[in-house]
């Protein structure tokens, strides 16, 4: 089949943790892992895949990264986007790799400054509209160009700052609260090609890394079924 697979997201889709993709300390390896679901898909349908996922990163650095390398795609490539952790924060540089602050939840407790911006600052309402804005835009700026965009939720898991009680699926109870939540100014635009079940799901998720913290090879199988199932089925 002609055309490429072009896939942007955090260490999930990049394939941290697989076989291939770690070294010393646990820390992701120098290349995307072929085991990843973003290669599976390409495997599948044989198609080249160009994976420019980078562990760590922010839903604003996945839609600047797809932005700067849009001209280079195809009305034949197909765009895969694994929407991360919405309450990461980043402030960008000129160079697109680098940024001058990045913040995620997971350092609560262990950085003032990320203390002090999940205690004052970070909503998650308003991390919710954002990151439709982000989705939306990604979607409708592919869409001008004739390229199709396939959007794959990795995790819409709340800020842990707040002491709300887990449900037993976070990641899942999340995602649907997301859905359900838009607002005005937040509702996806039509026809965004919105995969049904997050990478954490249930029924998707089903074993973990080498690094113990990613997901591994039997996650990454199953969610690269169903985007094919969904989306990409003859």
């Amino acid at each position: 089949m002609s055309g490429k697979i072009w896939a942007f997201g955090c260490s999930q889709t990049y394939g941290h943790g697989l076989k291939d993709c770690i070294k010393e300390g646990n820390a992701a390896g120098d290349e995307p892992s072929k085991f990843a679901y973003p290669q599976l898909i390409g495997n599948a349908l044989n198609k080249e895949v160009i994976n420019l996922s980078r562990p760590g990163a922010s839903n604003k650095y996945i839609l600047r990264k797809i932005k700067m390398s849009q001209s280079e795609m195809s009305p034949d490539d197909i765009v895969l986007i694994g929407w991360a952790n919405k309450d990461r924060y980043i402030i960008l540089k000129e160079n697109i790799d680098c940024y001058w602050l990045g913040l995620h939840p997971t350092q609560i407790g262990k950085n003032k400054l990320a203390d002090a911006y999940y205690k004052h600052i970070h909503d998650d309402n308003d991390a919710d509209i954002v990151t439709m804005w982000y989705m939306n835009y990604a979607y409708l700026t592919l869409k001008v160009t004739d390229i199709k965009s396939i959007h794959c939720p990795i995790t819409f898991d709340r800020c842990p700052s707040k002491g709300e009680p887990l449900p037993l699926s976070p990641q899942e109870y999340d995602y649907r609260y997301f859905i359900k939540s838009q607002t005005n100014d937040s509702k996806f635009e039509v026809g965004l090609p919105l995969l049904s079940k997050t990478f954490m799901h249930p029924d998707i998720s089903k074993d973990v890394a080498l690094d113990n913290v990613h997901r591994g090879p039997k996650t990454h199988r199953a969610f690269a079924d169903l985007i094919i199932t969904e989306f990409l089925t003859q």
